[in-house]
């Protein structure tokens, strides 16, 4: 057997393991999305949601307004917006709408800088806004995002049992109101890569992870395992929450809601190293899972098959039923979240497939990432070091 023939065996097995991810993400999403939590109409738990803000990000407003006009007992939630640098302007929106809300409790922090040592920038914003949580639930969730009037409701849905084995509930988030191509790529691979791919992690294997878009935790239990110190220097914040939660055998939901990711019309640059830092940051956490992805890029490894053996018949063929199986299944599942950036832009899935399959290959090419302007140095213990110079 020539290394031509044991290329195309190996790309056409490749093809079969993606048509049976395909199908399975199919499945993941749609059973995902079925589930249903019964709660009392009275069970309205005192909760805290606190928002960690630098500069401000698209449609800024909108989004802060999201979270303070919930259909939930006004007396029973509070929000904490937090900024290490007190003249933010995110800040001076979040005193705007506290002026506003006057019914609402709204406050609004800056961290002391000088005396919390942690190179994530994040959790040392959210170490000197948790003191002013005083109530039963911890709702964290990152500045861009933009949710319904039942958000509350819904992600507390799940708490609602006797048996307190509910540590961590999370929910997935889609792209909203994408501006540029690079924004459009982007919310394309959240919307049917990054998302289904986690939920068939959840079919197949349970919940080990949370997303930054919604974490809900018990303030006990954040403080059982060691509070948000223990995530002080640590790039992946949100994946080590889950896991120090599942120490305390506790269950994580990933519960059937969706919140929107809003977009801008940033640059490819920008796009480029947030990716970068996020594929980065999946490879040191889950580096046998992230290495196993490589049978999700159908796209492209269908691509390879004329490369190596001709534009003919059967490598053409190939590459359109690949590309019409997974137009018909990003469609489907994206009618499941509601996404209506990947039910418009779906002709552009291609690529954002090699998009993101050169993010993947770029991902084992160094261990530096940028963050919110800064450059650190990733470890494969999953902590991180700013680099200087």
């Amino acid at each position: 057997m020539t290394l031509h023939e044991v290329a195309l065996i190996f790309i056409y097995i490749l093809l079969i393991a993606w048509c049976v991810y395909t199908i399975i993400a199919v499945v993941a999403v749609r059973s995902w999305r079925l589930q249903a939590w019964k709660s009392t109409q009275d069970f309205a738990p005192t909760v805290t949601m606190l928002k960690p803000v630098k500069g401000l990000d698209a449609g800024a407003e909108a989004n802060f307004r999201s979270f303070c006009e919930q259909d939930y007992p006004i007396d029973r939630f509070e929000i904490v917006f937090g900024a290490l640098d007190p003249n933010d302007p995110a800040l001076q929106l979040a005193a705007k709408l506290q002026r506003e809300y006057t019914n609402l409790s709204i406050k609004v922090i800056s961290a002391p800088t000088d005396t919390l040592h942690c190179q994530n920038l994040k959790v040392r914003n959210l170490i000197a806004m948790l003191p002013h949580a005083s109530n039963e639930f911890i709702v964290l969730s990152d500045s861009d995002m933009r949710v319904r009037s039942d958000y509350l409701k819904r992600i507390l849905q799940p708490f609602d049992t006797d048996d307190a084995k509910v540590g961590i509930v999370t929910c997935p988030y889609r792209g909203f109101g994408p501006k540029s191509l690079p924004s459009i790529l982007e919310a394309l691979a959240i919307g049917s890569e990054f998302i289904p791919g986690t939920l068939v992690s959840r079919m197949l294997e349970g919940v080990t992870f949370a997303f930054g878009a919604t974490i809900v935790v018990r303030a006990a239990d954040l403080q059982a395992v060691g509070g948000l110190g223990r995530f002080a220097n640590v790039l992946a914040d949100d994946y080590q929450m889950a896991q120090a939660v599942l120490s305390l055998d506790k269950s994580i939901v990933v519960a059937p809601h969706v919140v929107d990711d809003v977009m801008g019309g940033e640059s490819l640059i920008a796009i480029w190293r947030r990716r970068l830092r996020w594929a980065r940051t999946i490879r040191v956490s889950r580096p046998g899972g992230y290495a196993g992805s490589i049978v999700t890029y159908g796209t492209v490894i269908a691509l390879s098959a004329p490369l190596i053996d001709g534009f003919h018949l059967l490598p053409l063929g190939t590459v359109v039923a690949v590309w019409a199986l997974r137009a018909i299944a990003a469609q489907i599942m994206a009618r499941s979240t509601g996404d209506t950036v990947v039910n418009k832009w779906w002709p552009l899935l291609p690529l954002s497939d090699l998009f993101s399959a050169c993010l993947f290959v770029a991902s084992y090419l160094g261990n530096t990432v940028y963050w919110r302007g800064e450059r650190f140095r990733v470890h494969r213990d999953g902590s991180f070091s700013r680099v200087t110079g």
